[in-house]
């Protein structure tokens, strides 16, 4: 069995110094982000001499820069050198956690999913940076007809559920609102 060495400070001069018994696999921490305009979905081509799916879409994203950042700072990151536009991490919701093993030739990897709504400015500034040499705004069942990158059709789905659910609940308060407001006008009509 391996045997680490981990020394961690920890709260009240504790000590966790010795043998670590379990045996650390090298797992890297992304960002994925569907990106929505409109009803369509943001994806990217990657270049042909990217280390990992030359040539396949992606959803844009990357990984977290090890002791440097939050997965959401890598998010921002990231839209900022995949796509050259600015999206306040406040405006990302958190909609799916990947941990499937073999989704990266390159290492395991854990992605946190992250989607956002572009606004129109944001839509129309969109430029392919980094390691994606086009960008594209298609439908679901578009994309899911592409070759998509590190099992992104999973991504994807999980996403589009998200929004489809998000979608639902807002319409479904709006019908609500718009129930009792007509209630409440009717009320007032009848009894003043």
């Amino acid at each position: 069995m391996l045997q680490r060495q981990v020394a961690h400070p920890l709260p009240n001069g504790a000590d966790m110094a010795g043998p670590y018994a379990y045996p650390h696999p090298m797992v890297a921490a992304a960002a994925t982000l569907a990106l929505f305009h409109r009803g369509r979905i943001l994806l990217g081509k990657r270049c042909d001499t990217t280390s990992a799916y030359p040539g396949f879409w992606s959803l844009p994203g990357g990984f977290v820069e090890a002791d440097l950042e939050e997965v959401e700072a890598a998010a921002v990151r990231e839209i900022r050198e995949e796509l050259s536009i600015s999206l306040d991490r406040r405006r990302l919701k958190l909609f799916h956690v990947s941990s499937r093993p073999g989704t990266d030739p390159r290492c395991h990897v854990v992605n946190v999913c992250y989607r956002a709504e572009l606004t129109r400015a944001q839509a129309r500034s969109v430029r392919a940076g980094d390691d994606l040499v086009a960008l594209q705004f298609l439908t679901a069942a578009e994309a899911l007809r592409l070759p998509l990158a590190f099992r992104h059709s999973d991504i994807l789905a999980h996403a589009v559920r998200a929004k489809l659910r998000e979608d639902t609940l807002r319409f479904a308060v709006l019908g609500l609102a718009a129930a009792l407001a007509g209630t409440a006008l009717l009320l007032y009509l009848l009894w003043g």
